[in-house]
């Protein structure tokens, strides 16, 4: 029953007529804003994702092709070598929230935490869909090398037979976790230089190359992780590499969260 001094209101919905208090409206309110933060920030990243896979995939064909017709001696992956490129991209599109997407969702009634909530989940998921993308382009790939008759092997990546079962789910967790992770990064770094300016905005990115350290030592791809490839211990390794992608993207998403907390936002021009 609400108190004497609760505000209420009437709605109408399919099932008929009934009072809402200000609470429960304000809690729908800001259910609907946590989910046009996730669908519009979904939205944008699966549509990236779909351009950087097809360009990449393609590429990795041309590739095959080129090196069939020619008898070049290869047994590395090309799409392989390309993985790294994926994450520059949602890391520049994570940077691009805070004016694209942050201040009109202010704006518009959401709050900080709805907005926390729904791009966050947009960057699991849209890391799940990378992930997935991604290791079936490599089987093809890899199934495409078999019909010409050349050799394939990752040159990064963490060290699983591509003949197991184990391997195409390992492929897919490592990699959405990575994507998951530079997509919270680089929310983290738009926030951070309009918080702090460029100057604080660059010695906070230069902490921020932690979480992103982990993220590519953890898959064994990226600036980081190929360095080192984690081929030294095959049972070990993929275990711990897991476990540090999943350190990495709550990292990222704690300081995409405190930045969050305190960023002054400007007007929409």
């Amino acid at each position: 029953m609400p108190s004497p001094t609760a505000t209420t209101h009437t709605t109408t919905t399919e099932e008929g007529t009934r009072t809402m208090s200000t609470s429960e409206l304000t809690q729908a309110a800001q259910r609907r804003a946590t989910a046009g933060a996730r669908k519009r920030f979904i939205r944008t990243l699966l549509v990236a994702g779909v351009w950087c896979l097809a360009i990449f995939g393609l590429y990795a064909v041309i590739f095959q092709v080129v090196a069939t017709l020619t008898d070049a001696e290869t047994s590395v992956s090309a799409f392989d070598t390309t993985l790294g490129a994926t994450r520059w991209a949602v890391l520049g599109i994570g940077a691009g929230v805070t004016t694209a997407f942050l201040t009109p969702h202010i704006a518009a009634g959401g709050t900080r935490r709805s907005f926390f909530a729904g791009t966050s989940a947009a960057a699991v998921v849209a890391g799940a869909v990378w992930g997935a993308g991604t290791t079936v382009l490599l089987a093809g790939e890899r199934a495409l090398s078999t019909a010409f008759g050349i050799p394939w092997r990752r040159l990064f990546g963490l060290p699983v037979e591509p003949d197991s079962v184990a391997w195409y789910v390992v492929t897919a967790v490592s990699e959405g976790l990575v994507i998951t992770t530079y997509t919270l990064l680089g929310i983290a770094i738009g926030l951070a230089y309009a918080r702090f300016g460029w100057r604080g905005g660059t010695l906070t990115l230069i902490g921020l190359l932690v979480p992103a350290a982990i993220a590519d030592l953890g898959s064994a791809t990226g600036v980081f992780g190929s360095a080192l490839a984690l081929q030294a211990e095959r049972g070990a390794a993929v275990p711990l590499g897991i476990a540090g992608g999943v350190v990495a993207t709550v990292v990222a998403a704690v300081a995409y969260y405190l930045l969050l907390r305190d960023v002054r936002l400007r007007p929409p021009r």
